[in-house]
């Protein structure tokens, strides 16, 4: 598919935005869980939020020269569903896990959620990088849980989540910046 409207361009540069600020978050509450976030830990964090929120801005001031077109009403329900499902499901997570007393696993529960989340996202912009975040997102849910020791489960989940958003957030930059530089097929964004 190529780009053809400002409608794509935006939401694209908006995708890349909203997944360099969640995984820069998760990055800070995986320092803080570790007990080790300081102004020193968490200033390698701001260069990489900062790269890409840059790279992002100058694709939502190119979508200025691109054609609106009128946006779809069954992708608005489908992306409002994925988003109330994932704020439900977190929610649900934090509550009864903490209920459990099972504290530890709150990170993996949430990081399996938001990938779910981005399984239909990913049908409805044709993305094949939201598709293989998602599934990336629950499988690192899953390994983190099995695998992880307990101790260091919350704070090691935070980071692969973190990395995991950040991956997306870059990968999405590179095809979205190419397609809008050379007019070429975007695919995967």
């Amino acid at each position: 598919m190529k780009i053809q409207s400002a409608n794509q361009l935006t939401g694209a540069a908006t995708g890349v935005i909203v997944c360099a600020f969640f995984g820069a978050l998760w990055m800070v509450c995986a320092l803080n869980v570790r007990q080790t976030l300081s102004l020193r830990t968490a200033a390698w964090i701001a260069p990489v939020l900062i790269l890409l929120v840059l790279g992002a801005i100058p694709l939502l001031r190119q979508a200025k020269h691109w054609p609106r077109v009128p946006a779809d009403p069954a992708i608005r329900r489908v992306f409002l569903w994925a988003n109330a499902f994932e704020w439900t499901g977190l929610f649900a997570a934090f509550f009864l896990l903490s209920r459990l007393h099972l504290d530890n696993y709150i990170f993996s529960a949430s990081t399996a959620v938001i990938g779910l989340h981005f399984i239909p996202l990913a049908r409805i912009f044709r993305s094949v990088t939201h598709y293989v975040t998602g599934v990336a997102l629950v499988a690192w849910a899953a390994i983190s849980a099995a695998f992880l020791p307990i101790e260091h489960l919350p704070s090691d989940t935070g980071f692969g989540t973190g990395l995991i958003l950040w991956a997306c957030a870059v990968v999405i930059l590179a095809r979205i910046t190419n397609a809008a530089r050379h007019g070429s097929d975007f695919q995967a964004a």
